[in-house]
C-alpha cells in the first residue's frame, strides 16, 4: 500500500506524476498528467511503465519519450523518486522544446519578414510576412537558393558572397543593416531594409535575415518629390508670367512706336531719323530672340535633348572668333584682353562651349561700364581652364549663392534687361560635358567666371 500522504501530494500536485510498482506497473497518473499528456488512469493502470515512457538517444539521462501512440510522442525530463512501494516519476516537458514552439510562434507573428538560409545560401525555413512580401508560398521557397529572391548583381554573385565570408571570416553586410532591392515572384522589384544575423548552432552555422519592406515609404518619398517638383513648377511659371510680361512688354513697346514714327518720316530728309529707329526695331527684335533662345534651351535641357559631343578643334582660334562676334554687339566700346598658354588642340563640345564663353562675355558687356577691360585667358595642361573677368558692377554677397538659379536676377541689375536666364544655362551646360564652374564676384568691382574641363589635348 501506498501511504497515504504521498497519494495526496501526487494526486494535488500541479506537476504530472506516474506511480508505479516494484514490478515497474504503472498504478496510477495524478490529474495533472491525465490533463498534460491527454492519457487516463483506466487505459494506463497495470500496463508497463515502459510501454509509455522511451529513452532517447540523448546522452541527458534524465530526457524520455511519452509515447501516445504508434505516430505521437512528447520529449520529456523524467525525476525518479524510490520508495519501499515502488516508483513515483516526475515529469517535465522539454524546455527547448517548449521554447521552439514559442519562438515559432513569435516569428510566424512578427510583421516583418524573416528568412533563415544555411551556409550554401539554401533556404531553411521563411515566415508568413517573409513570404508574402515577396509573393510567394512558403512551400515555394523551402529548399530553393535565396538568390531566387534578389535581381543582378546579387542573383549570380549571392552564392560568392557566402562563400567569401565562411572562407575568410570578413563580414560585410552580417549585423549591418542596409537598404537593397528585393525581386518578387512576379518579376517586381522593391526596396527593402535588410539585418543579416549569424547564428551558431552546435554543428553548423546559419544566417537569419530580417527584411522590412520599404515600398510604403518609397511611394511617400516620390510624392513629396513630386509635389515639391509640380510646387516648384508653379513658382517657375508664375515667374515666368512676370518676366515675359515685362521682357516682352518694353521691346514690343519700342517696335510698336518706331513703326508709328517711321510712318511719319517719309521724306527724304528724313533717312537718318528713320534708319535710327529700323535699328532700334533690329535690336528689340533681337533682344526677343534672345530671350526665346534661353527658353528653348531651357526646354531642350529639361527634355534631356541637348547632349555633349565632343569634336576636336583649335581652342585659341575658337575664342578669338568668338570674341570678335560679340565686339560687333558692343556699342559701349570695351577693351578685350586676350592671353593663352599651352597645346591648341583640344576635345570639347563645341557649340556648348560657344553658347557658354558667348553668354558670360555678353554679360561682361552689359554689366560693364563703357571703355572698362574685359579679360578672357585659357590654360591647356593637364586640365582646360577658361577665365573670363570683367570690371563690371559685381554681385552682392548676399545674393551670390543664388547666381546659378534659374530666374534669379541680383537687385543691382533691376533696370537693366535679362531673364536670368543665362548663368542657369551656362551651368548646365558646362555640367554636360562633365566639366565646373566657379565664380568670384565684389560688387562695384567686377567679376571673374573659371571654367573648367577634364579633358586631355589632343596631340
Amino acid at each position: 500500500m501506498v501511504e497515504r500522504s504521498i497519494l495526496s501530494f501526487i494526486e494535488s500536485a500541479e506537476v504530472p506524476i506516474i506511480l508505479c510498482n516494484k514490478l515497474n506497473e504503472i498504478q496510477y497518473l495524478n490529474a495533472a498528467f491525465e490533463k498534460e499528456f491527454q492519457l487516463l488512469n483506466d487505459e494506463c493502470f497495470g500496463k508497463k511503465l515502459f510501454n509509455y515512457l522511451k529513452k532517447t538517444d540523448n546522452q541527458d539521462t534524465r530526457k524520455y519519450l511519452i509515447v501516445k501512440n504508434e505516430t505521437e510522442s512528447i520529449e520529456v525530463k523524467c525525476v525518479f523518486n524510490n520508495s519501499e512501494y515502488g516508483n513515483w516519476i516526475l515529469l517535465k516537458r522539454n524546455s527547448i522544446k517548449d521554447y521552439q514552439l514559442k519562438l515559432e510562434a513569435i516569428i510566424n507573428a512578427a510583421v516583418d519578414g524573416i528568412i533563415i538560409i544555411n551556409k550554401k545560401g539554401i533556404i531553411e525555413e521563411i515566415n508568413p510576412a517573409g513570404a508574402k512580401v515577396f509573393g510567394y508560398t512558403k512551400e515555394e521557397v523551402v529548399g530553393e537558393n535565396v538568390r531566387m529572391l534578389m535581381p543582378q548583381p546579387h542573383h549570380s554573385k549571392h552564392n560568392q558572397y557566402i562563400s567569401n565570408y565562411v572562407n575568410t571570416g570578413v563580414k560585410k553586410i552580417i549585423g549591418v543593416g542596409r537598404e537593397v532591392w528585393g525581386k518578387k515572384k512576379n518579376g517586381d522589384l522593391f526596396p527593402f531594409k535588410l539585418g543579416i544575423s549569424e547564428v551558431k548552432l552546435n554543428d553548423r552555422i546559419i544566417f537569419a535575415g530580417i527584411i522590412h519592406d520599404l515600398s510604403d515609404r518609397v511611394r511617400a518619398e516620390e510624392t513629396a518629390v513630386a509635389l515639391k517638383k509640380e510646387q516648384q513648377l508653379n513658382e517657375l511659371k508664375s515667374r515666368f508670367v512676370s518676366l515675359a510680361s515685362h521682357e516682352f512688354r518694353t521691346p514690343l513697346s519700342t517696335i510698336a512706336s518706331s513703326l508709328s514714327l517711321i510712318e511719319s518720316y517719309e521724306a527724304p530728309e528724313y533717312i537718318e531719323k528713320r534708319n535710327k529707329h529700323i535699328n532700334r526695331i533690329y535690336s528689340n527684335i533681337q533682344s526677343l530672340t534672345n530671350i526665346l533662345d534661353d527658353f528653348l534651351s531651357i526646354s531642350k535641357l529639361e527634355e534631356g535633348k541637348v547632349e555633349n559631343i565632343p569634336v576636336s578643334f583649335n581652342l585659341k582660334k575658337f575664342i578669338e572668333e568668338v570674341i570678335e562676334e560679340v565686339k560687333v554687339l558692343d556699342k559701349e566700346n570695351h577693351n578685350f584682353v586676350f592671353d593663352y598658354k599651352g597645346e591648341e588642340l583640344v576635345e570639347l563640345d563645341k557649340k556648348l562651349l560657344n553658347n557658354i564663353l558667348l553668354n558670360l562675355l555678353s554679360n561682361a558687356i552689359k554689366y560693364s561700364n563703357k571703355q572698362t577691360n574685359i579679360a578672357i585667358s585659357a590654360k591647356v595642361s593637364s586640365k582646360i581652364s577658361i577665365i573670363v573677368k570683367d570690371e563690371g558692377i559685381g554681385i552682392p554677397a548676399i545674393e551670390q549663392n543664388q547666381l546659378f538659379e534659374r530666374f534669379f536676377r541680383a537687385k543691382n541689375v533691376s533696370n537693366i534687361q535679362g531673364t536670368g536666364l543665362g548663368l542657369n544655362i551656362v551651368k548646365k551646360y558646362t555640367e554636360l560635358m562633365n566639366g565646373s564652374i566657379s565664380f568670384i564676384s565684389k560688387e562695384n568691382e567686377g567679376s571673374t567666371f573659371t571654367l573648367k574641363f577634364a579633358s586631355l589635348p589632343k596631340n
